[in-house]
């Protein structure tokens, strides 16, 4: 059986780590496993008794040695790489073992750029994008880049009996934002909308934000700028692990990044019933379209902040509507998010 080495590049359990988590679960192949320290991640991973033979690292250069060694002295065939930002090292292996398969996972607009990829791979990479998007992106970027280095899998979902919704009564317009609170996650675009809002619209709504909150320039005008609001309260919940839990205190879900394509949010949140709103743009338009609802995305153009305003309120007045809408296209977590689909074609490159 060929050997292949698997790296986390991060030890913090967001979308990809759970991705990379279920994908070693339910693989039949068994890997030597690279996980960044310090994180959660690797006593997650340990919790779960994996096969797999779990190694943690601090230093990514002291990494690439070992990895250098081991592909010398025990015989590894492939590398795989779950994020895109180790993508130097992984180049300078390429170029020492020529007869060896390299892999990196592209799931970041932020790693289609020339500055990360320096439009050139070594033949012996292959890169596998979450969506088309990302492919386009790379492409677009790097000129010199051949196409088939390049391949897309949508990422999978694995969801437990979806329950038909149930009609409530109407009450507050609650919306969740899942993931980091960053400039990467359109935290400018967010403040934009509640702007709008709370000075167009008389209905009170209530934002609930689900993840860590990074202090950067955007995120401190974000939290000035709230303060100051009359019908939009913003609850900064932090990451928590629990999703049922924190998936019961909203009804919509909108997801501000015009670009990258967060298919583990999107998935997670149609898996249960919640109707997602964004740009009709990017990676984000794409995940839409594999289910058929790109009526709810909104253009970003200068009238965005109004049309989005729109789409919240016809949704949540019908909500239900819009569940059902998600519950009669459950099928195609069956059968175009198939786990077994996904380990099948990224193992295919191993």
């Amino acid at each position: 059986m060929k050997k292949t080495i698997v790296i986390s590049p991060s030890g913090y359990y967001y979308g990809s780590e759970q991705m990379l988590h279920e994908h070693l679960i339910y693989s039949e192949k068994k890997f030597k496993v690279f996980v960044k320290s310090p994180g959660s991640y690797f006593d997650i991973l340990n919790k779960t008794q994996l096969k797999h033979k779990l190694v943690t690292y601090s230093s990514t250069k002291l990494l690439y040695l070992k990895v250098l060694f081991l592909f010398f002295f025990k015989g590894y065939q492939s590398l795989y790489v779950n994020e895109g930002g180790h993508i130097r090292f992984v180049k300078l292996l390429a170029k020492i073992y020529k007869s060896k398969k390299f892999i990196v996972h592209i799931r970041l607009v932020e790693d289609t750029k020339i500055e990360r990829l320096k439009d050139y791979l070594p033949s012996n990479i292959q890169l596998i994008c979450v969506s088309k998007f990302i492919e386009r992106e790379i492409l677009n970027n790097n000129p010199n880049i051949k196409y088939k280095r390049v391949t897309t899998v949508h990422d999978y979902y694995i969801t437990n009996e979806i329950i038909k919704p149930i009609d409530k009564e109407k009450g507050i317009i609650k919306v969740g934002i899942i993931g980091r609170v960053s400039t990467a996650k359109g935290v400018s675009k967010a403040m934009e909308l509640l702007n709008y809002w709370d000075k167009n619209i008389e209905l009170p709504i209530e934002f609930f934000y689900y993840g860590d909150v990074i202090d950067d320039s955007d995120v401190l005008q974000f939290k000035d700028a709230i303060k100051s609001y009359n019908n939009v309260k913003v609850y900064f919940k932090g990451f928590t692990p629990d999703k049922e839990a924190f998936f019961r205190t909203f009804d919509i879900v909108i997801h501000f990044n015009a670009y990258e394509p967060f298919p583990r949010i999107y998935f997670d949140s149609m898996a249960r019933l919640k109707p997602v709103l964004g740009f009709d743009s990017g990676g984000i338009g794409e995940q839409a379209r594999i289910f058929g609802f790109e009526r709810n995305l909104i253009k970003l153009d200068k009238n965005w902040q109004a049309n989005m305003s729109k789409k919240i309120t016809e949704v949540s007045t019908d909500l239900y509507k819009h569940q059902l809408a998600i519950y009669n296209q459950r099928e195609l977590f069956n059968t175009k998010l198939k786990v077994e689909t996904y380990i099948n074609s990224i193992e295919s490159y191993f």
